[in-house]
C-alpha cells in the first residue's frame, strides 16, 4: 500500500550547475495552480566544486518563495546515484526529474500531479522538450535532436502508453510515481548503469529504470501537455560533444539489452546470454563500415551513419570491458524477483 502522500516532489540533480541553476529555479518559481498541489523542490548536489550547495540556496532565496526548499549533498558520482538519494529524501509520492537546464511551463507541476492522480496504472510519465540553443545549432542538430531530450516521446492528443512502444522516457521533465520505485527495491532491485559522471556522458541509467517498472508490471506514458524548454550552451552544440554522448548510448546498450530482450520476449537471443550482444555489435559495425557508409555518400546522410558506428562501437568496447559483469546481470535476470511472471524468460515463448 502506497504511504506517500499524493504531491509532487522536483527533484534536480546538480554537478557544477551553478550557472545554469537561476533560470531553472526562476521558472519553478513561476509555476502556476488552480488548486492546492502540495510539492517541493530538492537539489541534490553530486559532488560539484562549484559552491553549487551555497549557490542554490542563496538563488532560492533571492526568489522569496514559500515552496519548501532543499539542498541534499550525494557525494557518490554519477546521476544514478543523485536520483536515489532525491527519491529517498522526497516527501511526496510524484517524483519530478527536472535537469538542471529545463524550464518548465507554468502549468507542468499541477498538470503532472493531475495526471499521476487520475490514472493509477500511470508509473512514470514523460513531457516533451523544446530546444533553446544558447548559439544557432548546426544544420545536423535538427536529425539528432531526440538524442538531446527534446521532442515528442508518443503520439499527440490524450496521455499515451508507450510501454511497448518506446519503453523508456527521457528523465528531464519525466515524473515517476515513488511507490512503484519503492517496490522495486524492496524486492532486490538496484540499478547497474551509474549515468553520468562529471564530465562522463554515459548514462541509460534512466532506459534502465524504465525497463524495469515495465518488467515489473507497470506502466509508462507521455503527455503531451507537459512541456519544457531545454536550455543547451554551445558547447554541447558541437559535433566532438555529440560524438562522446553517442559514444556514452553505445555503452549503456551493453547493460540495457537484456532488460529489452526480456520485454520483446526474445526468448532464444536472452538464452544467447552475452554471446548475442557481440554478435549483434560486430554485425552493426559491419554493417555501418561496408554497407552503411558508402551508401551515406549517395544518400547525404553520412553524419548519421557516422554517429550510428560512433555508438556500435562503443558498445563492443563496453562489452569487453565488463564481460564480467554483463554476465551476473544475465544470470541475475533469470531469477530476479522482481520481474513479473509475463517476463520471466521460463515463461517467455
Amino acid at each position: 500500500m502506497n504511504r506517500n502522500p499524493e504531491g509532487v516532489s522536483v527533484v534536480i540533480c546538480c554537478y557544477n550547475s551553478s550557472t545554469r541553476l537561476p533560470e531553472t529555479l526562476l521558472h519553478l518559481s513561476r509555476q502556476e495552480f488552480k488548486s492546492a498541489v502540495p510539492w517541493e523542490i530538492l537539489i541534490i548536489d553530486n559532488g560539484s566544486t562549484d559552491n553549487t550547495f551555497n549557490f542554490a540556496l542563496n538563488e532560492w532565496s533571492k526568489i522569496n518563495s514559500n515552496v519548501p526548499f532543499s539542498v541534499i549533498s550525494e557525494p557518490t558520482p554519477g546521476t544514478a546515484a543523485a536520483r536515489e538519494t532525491g527519491i529517498q529524501k522526497s516527501k511526496y509520492e510524484f517524483i519530478l526529474f527536472c535537469d538542471d537546464d529545463n524550464w518548465l511551463i507554468s502549468s507542468y507541476v499541477e498538470t503532472a500531479y493531475e495526471a499521476m492522480v487520475s490514472n493509477k496504472s500511470i508509473a512514470a510519465l514523460g513531457g516533451q522538450g523544446k530546444a533553446v540553443c544558447e548559439t544557432t545549432p548546426p544544420k545536423w542538430f535538427e536529425k539528432f535532436k531526440q538524442n538531446y531530450a527534446t521532442g515528442p516521446q508518443g503520439r499527440p492528443g490524450k496521455p499515451s502508453e508507450i510501454s511497448l512502444v518506446r519503453g523508456f522516457l527521457y528523465t528531464a521533465g519525466s515524473v515517476f510515481r515513488k511507490s512503484c520505485i519503492e517496490n522495486l527495491w524492496n524486492q532486490s532491485y538496484r540499478g547497474v548503469c551509474e549515468g553520468r559522471t562529471g564530465k562522463n556522458l554515459n548514462g541509460s541509467e534512466d532506459v534502465e529504470l524504465c525497463y524495469n517498472i515495465i518488467l515489473n508490471g507497470g506502466h509508462i506514458y507521455y503527455d503531451e501537455r507537459l512541456v519544457f524548454e531545454h536550455y543547451m550552451t554551445s558547447p554541447r552544440l558541437t559535433w566532438p560533444y555529440y560524438k562522446k554522448m553517442v559514444r556514452g548510448f553505445g555503452k549503456g546498450f551493453s547493460f540495457t539489452m537484456p532488460y529489452k530482450l526480456l520485454i520483446n520476449k526474445e526468448s532464444k537471443r536472452f538464452a544467447m546470454g552475452i554471446s548475442w550482444l557481440y554478435i549483434s555489435a560486430l554485425y552493426l559495425i559491419l554493417k555501418n563500415v561496408f554497407i552503411a557508409i558508402p551508401k551515406s555518400f549517395f544518400k547525404n546522410n553520412y553524419l548519421v551513419v557516422r554517429a550510428d558506428l560512433e555508438s556500435n562501437f562503443a558498445f563492443l568496447v563496453a562489452l569487453i570491458e565488463n564481460h564480467t559483469a554483463i554476465v551476473a546481470l544475465y544470470k541475475n535476470l533469470s531469477t530476479a524477483p522482481w520481474i513479473a511472471d509475463y517476463y520471466k524468460p521460463h515463461n517467455i515463448s
